[in-house]
């Protein structure tokens, strides 16, 4: 089988990208074609299909908007990109008739490939699966988010997210993005995706209360391949949190509740703290002189590993509506139980009692106590472990995501 995977990035960057490589893998030690489409920026993975990916809007060794230096007629370019991009169908036909794939998967294409790429997908012929790892088909934003406070006021109008500069505080950015989503809501292409996967029930329950029909919402866990995560019940006496350095991410909520243990552990935090939010974090780390926090800046996986097969437990402190972090996953097939906020599918991974514990969302109080709870009960903190690998082992293998995969891809085929 030939599968086409579309996403805007051909690196790993973030959960999305970790997936797409992980199904490369898969399918093809299962003697099927993975052909990407993405965007040509410098960092991508090497393949032989970087000639059919789209031109990035600038500077290629620049992935993120705020990082280009866009002269005007570059910016209404990119704007018109965004809402549609003839060019993207371009490519992708030239991609089509030159590998003749038998079915599309899109992860991320909103931004610099636009939606666009379904009419064209669809055109050709080809059946269309959408993987959603967030709310882009339900807010502008992607994360319901708005003031680190949930927010679903785009329910009522796209305007919202104009009126309340949603997208990096700016009216312009938010009117492209809210456009893009109007557009083709109004041409209907969505209606052309033949299955949505969601890795969580939450992500389904909302698309299905957004008017998405419920028969073509398909819940799929996301997968991990257990065999490259040796477990380890012991410890070093730290706890850790790896992820985007973030406001939605929740982690002011975090180092407050951390500031307010009682044993006074030290905290790793693994990951990105060079962009502006996450200088404002270390600079609140250093204002409020919490001496038990530190950075340990973004590490591989090798690295993140075992780092993370050390520590107690891990936390994961999210005020908006997560959608099943791989992180939780990474730390379960490390053995390492996980203190989760209770939002979003977060609930659904976490175990409470079992393989972890919840918090209420944007609650330092209720953090610190559980923090403190699983710190006094190190017994308990192994026999969570235990279970969160089993957990894993049995619901999560690459073995059990593959076989409904290739059901779903074969029933639409």
């Amino acid at each position: 089988m030939k599968v086409l995977v579309s996403n805007y990035r051909y690196f790993v960057s973030g959960g999305p990208e970790r997936y797409m490589f992980s199904l490369k893998q898969m399918l093809e030690n299962n003697g099927h074609q993975f052909i990407p489409f993405s965007v040509a920026y410098t960092r991508n993975e090497a393949t032989d299909y970087q000639k059919y990916f789209m031109d990035p809007p600038g500077d290629p060794s620049k992935v993120y908007f705020r990082e280009l230096n866009l002269s005007l007629t570059e910016k209404i370019k990119f704007a018109l990109n965004v809402i549609y991009s003839f060019k993207a169908t371009s490519r992708l036909n030239r991609l089509f008739k030159d590998t003749r794939p038998d079915i599309m998967q899109t992860l991320q294409i909103h931004t610099f490939l636009s939606y666009s790429i379904i009419d064209a997908a669809k055109k050709y012929g080809l059946p269309i699966v959408s993987r959603m790892s967030n709310y882009q088909l339900m807010c502008p934003a992607e994360h319901f988010l708005r003031d680190q406070q949930v927010c679903e006021e785009c329910k009522k109008s796209l305007c919202n997210a104009i009126r309340y500069k949603c997208i990096q505080n700016s009216a312009a950015g938010s009117a492209i993005k809210a456009a893009a989503l109007k557009l083709h809501r109004m041409k209907k292409t969505f209606d052309k995706v033949d299955r949505f996967i969601v890795p969580s029930k939450f992500l389904r329950s909302k698309m299905i209360e957004y008017g998405f029909p419920a028969e073509k919402i398909v819940y799929l866990p996301s997968f991990i391949n257990t065999n490259d995560f040796t477990p380890e019940y012991s410890s070093d006496g730290y706890i850790a949190y790896s992820g985007r350095i973030a406001a939605e991410k929740g982690v002011r909520t975090m180092i407050d509740g951390f500031a307010k243990t009682k044993s006074k552990p030290k905290l790793y935090i693994i990951g990105n703290n060079t962009d502006p939010e996450g200088m404002r974090i270390r600079q609140y780390v250093q204002e409020k002189d919490i001496s038990n926090v530190e950075f340990l800046g973004y590490q591989p996986i090798s690295s993140l590993k075992e780092i993370l097969k050390k520590a107690l437990f891990t936390l994961c402190p999210s005020q908006w509506y997560e959608n099943t972090p791989m992180s939780i996953y990474e730390s379960f097939a490390l053995g390492k139980p996980v203190i989760g906020a209770n939002i979003g599918s977060i609930p659904e991974q976490i175990v409470e009692g079992k393989t972890g514990l919840l918090f209420k969302p944007n609650d330092s109080n209720d953090l610190s106590e559980k923090i403190n709870y699983l710190i006094d009960r190190p017994k308990l903190i192994r026999k969570m472990g235990r279970e969160a690998r089993n957990v894993v082992e049995r619901f999560h293998s690459p073995e059990v995501h593959y076989n409904q995969l290739m059901q779903l891809y074969e029933q639409l085929i």
